[in-house]
């Protein structure tokens, strides 16, 4: 179910029900681009509708990263003069998302579900007056959109915003956590108003990026110290509080994230 639909000038946002996931469509006077595609058929269906109410062709379909919440819903949006860009190594992630969730299931993607883009890069690409920039961390093919001219970012789940009131930890499970804090400190040094995140409500500034920054470094250092007493993620966890780790006075929306970025950091090293 789509909860809600906003739209500050050309960015529209479309958030479902469903994870709290958000799909957006930047309006141009001629064509669409839409960033990500939902979850559920039903709600990139309404994308879809929504898309062609605007009577103007997608011309480009972007993924912030090919996991299946952002992804799946392509093949509802892609027309056939849309053009997908992705990360290069969007395919890594998906695979690797399916091993991590059916570890013991033999059965293989079903590549009919899943559209391959016409355009992959590796750090940076310029598409009209947006700025796709390689933002890994979360997962290998993270990227975040830039506008510029409207000092707004398009985060995907580089910088999450699951729930209002409560603090979406920054999240590396599926990928790097000095990647996640490279990916960070080299946003903090664009102009940024507002961060449209995949998940929730926009961020006004940059505040939740040196958040999340002080949350990463404070983890990082803190399991580095506890790594000689050979202790389990969930030890870990009890003993690296989140309140330890993180300057901010909100609740964590989703504590369990803490232990999974703890059991990620173990096999990191």
């Amino acid at each position: 179910m789509i909860s809600e639909i906003t739209q500050t000038g050309r960015i529209v946002q479309i958030r479902a029900k469903t994870l709290d996931v958000n799909a957006y469509i930047i309006l141009f006077p001629d064509y669409l681009i839409i960033i990500d595609s939902l979850l559920l058929p039903s709600d990139s269906q309404k994308l879809a509708d929504l898309a062609e109410s605007y009577h103007k062709p997608v011309k480009y379909q972007i993924n912030t990263h090919f996991h299946s919440d952002h992804c799946l819903g392509n093949r509802y949006l892609k027309q056939r003069e849309t053009t997908q860009i992705n990360q290069q190594d969007y395919w890594n992630t998906i695979i690797s998302e399916r091993a991590m969730i059916n570890p013991k299931r033999s059965k293989r993607i079903d590549h009919k579900r899943l559209t391959k883009p016409e355009i992959t890069f590796c750090d940076e690409y310029l598409l009209d007056d947006l700025v796709l920039l390689s933002t890994p961390g979360h997962s290998p093919d993270s990227i975040c959109i830039y506008l510029p001219a409207e000092k707004a970012l398009i985060s995907g789940d580089t910088i999450l915003n699951n729930t209002a009131g409560k603090y979406s930890l920054p999240y590396f499970f599926w990928g790097n956590s000095q990647n996640l804090i490279d990916s960070l400190e080299k946003l903090l040094t664009l102009d940024i108003d507002t961060i449209y995140s995949g998940h929730g409500y926009p961020l006004r500034g940059k505040t939740k990026i040196y958040s999340d920054l002080t949350y990463l470094k404070n983890l990082c250092t803190e399991v580095d110290k506890q790594r000689s007493q050979q202790l389990t993620s969930t030890q870990l966890a009890e003993k690296i509080s989140i309140i330890s780790c993180l300057n901010s006075p909100l609740e964590p929306a989703v504590p369990q994230v803490h232990e999974l970025n703890i059991r990620q950091l173990k096999s990191e090293h």
